[in-house]
């Protein structure tokens, strides 16, 4: 009864959700979109969000996995298709040519300033993990207000500690990097995709 309740309360909001949106295109209306969100599939960009939120709301409570199952068909009700079509939107705008000479500008001002290198200071053990200390505290009391409302305190400062012990390891950090720069690369130059 309350799976079939939830199934048409979802099917109602995709509707309204289709006939009031604001930017309406012929490829926006198309039946196929509610249909493939009704049946569970997600698009490329959010799929990596819904992950995420499963791992903020790690299903130990039941409370939680309802959360967690009410949030993720939210968002796929209001945002759904649109996640996909304003992440393009904002990348491409990234890469119009304006803000490519001033990404490349900013990029040989870091590496090639003007003025002399500055002498690198070593720090020791201590002073590392005490500015580790530093900046885990700084995120954790940094963590916005709707996200500890949306989560709760508890889950919400587990999920910033979990992301911050994910970014300290060093191999990783440098893969990331690694694989942004290579992204940034062949948007710029897509001749070069052939030979790396």
């Amino acid at each position: 009864m309350e799976s079939e309740f939830l199934a048409g309360l979802i099917k109602q909001c995709v509707i309204e959700h289709q006939i009031f949106r604001s930017d309406k295109t012929s490829n926006d209306l198309l039946e196929t979109d509610s249909v493939r969100f009704l049946e569970g599939r997600v698009d490329s960009i959010a799929k990596p969000f819904y992950a995420f939120i499963d791992i903020l709301l790690d299903e130990q409570h039941s409370l939680l996995k309802l959360i967690r199952m009410t949030l993720v068909q939210f968002i796929r009700v209001t945002y759904g298709s649109t996640i996909n079509r304003q992440v393009r939107r904002y990348i491409v705008n990234l890469f119009q040519e304006e803000y490519v000479v001033k990404y490349l500008i900013m990029l040989r001002d870091t590496f090639w300033p003007k003025t002399p290198p500055v002498e690198r200071q070593t720090r020791t053990d201590d002073e590392k993990r005490e500015r580790r200390q530093q900046a885990k505290q700084q995120l954790l009391s940094n963590i916005p207000e709707t996200v500890s409302l949306i989560f709760g305190s508890d889950n919400a400062r587990l999920g910033a500690e979990r992301l911050f012990e994910l970014f300290q390891d060093i191999r990783l950090n440098k893969h990331l990097c690694y694989k942004l720069i290579m992204l940034f690369i062949n948007e710029i130059f897509p001749e070069l995709q052939t030979i790396l």
